[in-house]
């Protein structure tokens, strides 16, 4: 099973979980799950990723794009340039910020 989901605080507003698991049916990828991740704290995020190896990116939404910064390992030049990041890549353990809000 592949992981990925949505970290922010609250995520009541969001409608992502539901959006990307339908999408996941439709597109005929059963080993795939995209859960929500409300924390208040991003430490709580790396403490949950740390537990779910199965755990391949996320987006970010309020308040976090700009707290998640300092957990990033690396970061795309739009992130560093702008500071702000709304996707992350975990491979290897490590955390790649992007910014596809200016990267598309």
């Amino acid at each position: 099973m592949r992981t990925f989901g949505l970290l922010g605080y609250p995520l009541t507003h969001s409608f992502s979980k539901q959006y990307f698991s339908d999408k996941f049916q439709q597109e005929n990828i059963p080993d795939a799950e995209y859960l929500n991740f409300s924390f208040p704290d991003v430490e709580e995020m790396r403490e949950k990723a740390a537990e779910l190896p199965s755990l391949k990116g996320f987006n970010i939404t309020i308040p976090h794009k700009k707290n998640i910064l300092p957990f990033l390992d690396e970061q795309s030049p739009a992130v560093a340039a702008i500071g702000a990041c709304n996707c992350v890549l975990v491979k290897a353990g490590k955390w790649m910020g992007y910014n596809t809000d200016v990267e598309g």
